[in-house]
């Protein structure tokens, strides 16, 4: 990750303070703070913890506007692809998915969504690709990971790590690996 691209980094995930996705209790900043928080607690290599941090980036009025039309995770791994590479795209693409995936592999699972992530899982199953076959990639589980933190990462008040610190920790990891997806 270039300089520049953490400044555009930081902007755009910044630009989410304020934005809410429908009754939730947090704006989508503290949410990709908590959730990254999560996956930075729980030792998750560098690209998942850069997939949680921006894995609602799509949201964001820069990538809408770059991608129009498009739900929130294919949005945000369009954009994301080129900034931090193919696993963490794939994983922000993968994100809503999982959810689908796992309401349907575990009871227990839809009963800890919040009321406006149940609200969207009727639009999401419809536009879903063959769970069965993502199920396969190697990345799925990492991306049921990230879905699990996603959805504990609504707390109002929740401590967090800072931006500084989760945008060094992406900046020096991430980077290896965009290095690698442009020179191939």
């Amino acid at each position: 990750m270039s300089t520049s691209g953490g400044g555009e980094l930081r902007r755009v995930l910044s630009s989410l303070a304020g934005v809410v996705d429908g009754d939730e209790p947090i704006d989508e900043f503290s949410h990709a703070l908590q959730c990254a928080s999560l996956a930075l607690r729980a030792g998750a290599r560098p690209e998942l913890l850069a997939a949680a941090l921006f894995h609602d980036v799509g949201r964001a009025e820069a990538v809408r506007a770059d991608c129009p039309k498009l739900p929130h995770e294919t949005a945000g791994a369009r954009w994301l692809e080129p900034r931090l590479g193919e696993r963490v795209a794939w994983l922000v693409a993968a994100h809503v998915p999982a959810k689908v995936y796992l309401v349907s592999a575990d009871e227990s699972y839809f009963h800890g969504l919040s009321r406006a992530s149940v609200a969207s899982l009727a639009r999401q199953r419809d536009r879903e690709p063959n769970l069965e076959q993502m199920a396969l990639h190697p990345w799925w589980p990492d991306a049921l990971r990230l879905r699990r933190w996603d959805d504990a990462a609504k707390v109002p008040g929740a401590p967090t790590a800072s931006i500084d610190e989760l945008l060094a920790y992406v900046g020096k990891t991430c980077s290896r690996s965009t290095a690698r997806v442009r020179r191939s």
